[in-house]
């Protein structure tokens, strides 16, 4: 009965010590993400959040959702952590797309992750459009004509030709696209 007490009174006293080896240092419980909905090459900010053992410290990862490797951006000693940002623009997309961004612990006494959906927009996203024009008007500036495409949609525009200009003798006429003049005639 002796060793039995003994046995679980050392049992207890071994738990007790080597309890706090096995403690956790800090725990990830979520993030925000600033602008949730950036533009193309516009600089992202990550603020962390969780809970920290004071004195100690995570090592966090960020994992962008893009394909990029993961990278590490710092120690926290304390939460909020954040990281990114127009000072230190630490991640922007290049392409527009719906990314899962995650954050999580790179060492081992520190536990969670958390994660945030990110759609970036185009540049163009968001520019409200012009009035529509009436059939049949001409989308171009002074001096230019529609050659392609819809006034409405998608059109090329190229200047009005002049009137056809008088040479001198021994020269020709001639126009292109993009200019009109008079060349040498070859004999």
């Amino acid at each position: 009965m002796k060793m039995t007490r003994i046995g679980v009174i050392s049992g207890i006293l071994m738990f007790a010590l080597l309890g706090p080896l096995w403690a956790v240092d800090g725990t990830i419980t979520g993030i925000t993400v600033t602008p949730a909905n950036p533009s193309i090459n516009q600089a992202i900010t990550v603020t962390v959040n969780g809970t920290i053992t004071p004195g100690k410290k995570c090592q966090i990862l960020f994992l962008k959702g893009d394909g990029t490797p993961q990278s590490q951006v710092g120690h926290a000693t304390s939460f909020p952590f954040t990281f990114g940002g127009q000072a230190y623009p630490l991640y922007v997309y290049s392409k527009a797309g719906t990314y899962t961004i995650k954050v999580y612990c790179g060492n081992a006494n520190c536990t969670g992750q958390a994660q945030a959906t990110v759609t970036v927009k185009s540049k163009l996203a968001g520019i409200p459009k012009g009035p529509s024009l009436p059939v049949g008007a001409n989308p171009c500036p002074p001096g230019w004509r529609k050659k392609s495409g819809e006034a409405n949609g998608a059109f090329s525009c190229v200047p009005n030709k002049p009137t056809k200009i008088q040479c001198p003798p021994g020269t020709a006429y001639y126009e292109n696209e993009c200019s009109v003049g008079c060349q040498v005639v070859p004999n």
